[in-house]
């Protein structure tokens, strides 16, 4: 006959605190050779290359703390006595490190625990879609609102020196500490986001491990988005947009005409002229709803001097945050009236 031995909760609860209790606790970092009596715990958890790495002891089976722990570096002792963490430089990427903790427990006892070091990198690299005009040198930023690009760019090596294929390896985004699960997996080594209200810094992470988990690197980057700028520069009938000066808050008509062009950094746009950003310029404040385009042309009306202040704003069609203003003076001095030559007959 069959007999069912009756067992109330209490008993399941206190057995799964044991389960609990029991599982050994592995450190998310590159090494092998984790044991359950000894536990390794490693700052920082995944080590880049030439990273200073903390390395300490714990155990649930022993008192460390009365044990003699000897530390031995690639077959080298490093410490003898009762310390139970040391600092280990990690090396070059592509190498190891054989870290062994040996431990004499004070009832006679003995363990032995080994790691291997194994560190690698990842970089992480951005671009925005933001427009900015040919031949400019700097680093497009990321406007209010714009969408960016991040790459990582791993160097995850194997023990023979051979460079895993950034294709092979696996890849874990996070924003803002929260994991975008879309984003990741397999090959997918480029990261896309936009920027959002209300404005604040995007934390970008990805976490980047090689498919047998032997090796693992992690890198973190804080985006701040920026407001786009508005600059006028003088568009010179000859050389063009004079790019090497922009229009500052005065400058003076020289010749009969003056032709100023806007341009639109950082905006997300693909040109300055039929793109997506809308122009409206102002005369002395008075609206010029003729002038549509990035560039307007100032005229003189006569010899007298004076001045007339010219503004325009600049706004991104579907980006309220995507806007900008710029604004000058245009001082025309009097012309001095020339005086005609004399005819013979006026002639002393």
């Amino acid at each position: 006959m069959l007999y069912t031995i009756p067992m109330d909760r209490s008993f399941f609860r206190l057995w799964g605190f044991l389960v609990l209790w029991t599982i050994p606790l592995f450190a998310g970092a590159q090494f092998s050779g984790v044991g359950e009596p000894i536990q390794f715990t490693l700052r920082p958890e995944r080590p880049a290359p030439y990273d200073s790495v903390e390395i300490s002891l714990e155990s649930f089976v022993t008192d460390l703390s009365t044990a003699e722990i000897t530390w031995v570096v690639n077959d080298r002792v490093v410490g003898s006595g009762s310390e139970r963490r040391i600092s280990v430089n990690a090396g070059p990427a592509g190498g190891s490190v054989k870290v062994v903790a040996r431990i004499r427990a004070a009832d006679g006892s003995t363990y032995s625990q080994e790691l291997r070091l194994r560190p690698a990198e990842v970089t992480l690299l951005w671009q925005s879609e933001g427009y900015a005009p040919p031949f400019y040198r700097g680093k497009t930023l990321a406007p209010f609102e714009g969408r960016v690009t991040v790459v990582a760019l791993p160097l995850l090596t194997r023990d023979d020196g051979a460079v895993l294929n950034p294709r092979e390896l696996i890849y874990s985004w996070s924003e803002n500490d929260e994991p975008v699960a879309e984003s990741s997996g397999v090959g997918k080594n480029t990261f896309v986001f936009r920027g959002r209200v209300p404005i604040r810094p995007v934390d970008v992470s990805v976490v980047v491990t090689s498919r047998d988990k032997t090796l693992v690197a992690e890198a973190r980057d804080s985006i701040s988005t920026q407001p786009p700028a508005l600059l006028l520069y003088e568009n010179h009938p000859r050389y063009g947009i004079r790019f090497n000066r922009a229009i500052s808050s005065r400058v003076v008509l020289e010749e009969d005409e003056l032709r100023i062009s806007a341009v639109p950094f950082f905006f997300e746009t693909e040109a300055r002229d039929g793109g997506s950003v809308r122009y409206e310029w102002t005369l002395n404040f008075l609206p010029r709803p003729a002038e549509a385009a990035s560039s307007i042309t100032l005229r003189r009306a006569g010899d007298a001097g004076g001045e007339s202040v010219v503004s325009l704003t600049a706004q991104e069609a579907t980006r309220l945050f995507q806007a900008g203003r710029a604004q000058t003076t245009v001082t025309f001095p009097q012309r001095r009236s020339v005086s005609p030559a004399p005819t013979a007959s006026e002639s002393p």
